[in-house]
């Protein structure tokens, strides 16, 4: 019976310590909350253009303008590099908007999904002003995370060479395997090839004849200028902090939730003067909106709960010490570091932390917090391994 009370005590106390501290705890945590609110402003955001007819007016602009496959594919990788504020705010972008031209063009699905995807994640990984480098930056703490972020881009092999490779696809008309085939069949009409039609009857629900393409321009463009002030502001730009300063020292949870707030509230009122939507269609849009983003939001949810359930293990603890026990001084040289950059967060995606917003907290700070941030070699340790994750790394 002990046995039994010991067992149901421990029990009791990881449930309590799952939801408490982990569930709870993240969602407690005031950067966390922030870029959740941000999420869902982009959600609601993108529900407004949508319903304005701003997505539906570009795509008929650029019907008109673009006349063969290759450019409708040029066209999305351009767009999506645009749109670099946040990965899930480029999918949902780019995807209504450059749906009807696509099809137009007879662009199969799995080609337009797999252009976007592999120019939302790589140009939000690179873009300071992103909810990636928000996520990434409050890894860091107790360090400059904003500067180590930026000083990494060079180095994040992965996110440029997948860019450069999406334009040298399309241009040169570079197809294989399924993707191949997919191709072929929508040179023929068949877009899907799977059974699966997804969005085949798709209706936008649109203000009929009154969107422009400036309904489109006007909210982006907004978005990142508000976002681009709310993150000096959070770094005291407005107090007199130098430019750089206030960018390095800068909150990027909150910086990104101001700046999205107040583009919301802009946007309202630009839809409202112009007449697109009233201000009950724009607040129609909220639970829409939300609805988008919940797949984002339950995914970092999961993701911050884990590297809390993990840290309480004393993983980062264990991590630091394979890592010195295995490598050694062989960390301090280039090469030594770059392939524990690539090799750590390959073993802690899938074996302690299982996913990658994970790896880049233990990389960043618990695996080499006692090395110093600056010189080249702790950026390529942080940020080598990025070519890497994506290829084979596929739960984000």
């Amino acid at each position: 019976m002990e046995i039994y009370s010991r067992a149901g005590s421990v029990l009791k106390k990881s449930v309590l310590h799952i939801f408490e501290d982990g569930l709870v705890g993240v969602l407690s945590d005031p950067y966390n909350v922030g870029i959740l609110v941000f999420l869902v402003v982009l959600g609601i955001m993108v529900c407004m253009m949508n319903k304005a007819g701003g997505s539906a007016a570009f795509g008929e602009w650029a019907g008109r303008h673009i006349k063969t496959r290759v450019g409708a594919q040029l066209v999305t990788v351009l767009l999506g590099i645009l749109i670099f504020i946040d990965d899930y705010f480029n999918c949902l972008t780019v995807g209504s908007v450059m749906r009807p031209v696509t099809d137009k063009h007879n662009v199969s699905r799995a080609k337009l999904a797999y252009l976007i995807d592999a120019t939302a994640a790589p140009i939000c990984i690179i873009a300071p002003i992103s909810s990636w480098a928000a996520a990434v930056t409050g890894f860091v703490e107790g360090e400059d995370g904003f500067g180590i972020f930026i000083k990494a881009i060079p180095y994040n092999y992965y996110a440029l060479f997948t860019i450069a490779a999406m334009i040298l696809i399309v241009a040169l008309k570079v197809d294989f395997g399924s993707m191949a085939v997919h191709e072929a069949n929508a040179a023929k009409g068949d877009l899907y090839t799977t059974p699966d039609r997804p969005y085949a009857n798709a209706t936008e629900d649109v203000i009929k004849g009154r969107g422009r393409v400036l309904d489109l321009l006007f909210p982006i463009i907004t978005l990142i200028v508000c976002c681009i002030i709310g993150m000096l502001y959070s770094g005291d730009f407005f107090k007199g902090v130098g430019f750089v300063d206030a960018f390095s020292g800068s909150d990027a949870s909150v910086g990104l939730m101001l700046g999205s707030f107040f583009a919301l509230i802009i946007t309202i009122v630009f839809y409202a003067v112009r007449r697109v939507l009233s201000f009950n269609e724009s607040c129609s849009c909220i639970p829409e909106g939300f609805k988008a983003m919940v797949p984002a939001i339950l995914i970092l949810t999961f993701a911050w709960t884990l590297k809390a359930m993990t840290d309480s293990l004393g993983a980062k603890e264990f991590v630091a010490g394979l890592v010195k026990r295995s490598i050694g001084r062989l960390v301090k040289y280039s090469a030594g570091s770059y392939i524990s950059g690539c090799g750590i967060p390959c073993f802690c995606n899938r074996n302690i932390v299982g996913n990658i917003w994970n790896s880049y907290s233990y990389c960043c700070k618990y695996i080499f917090r006692n090395e110093p941030y600056n010189d080249d070699y702790i950026n390529l340790s942080m940020y080598g391994w990025s070519c890497l994750w994506r290829p084979l790394f596929t739960n984000i």
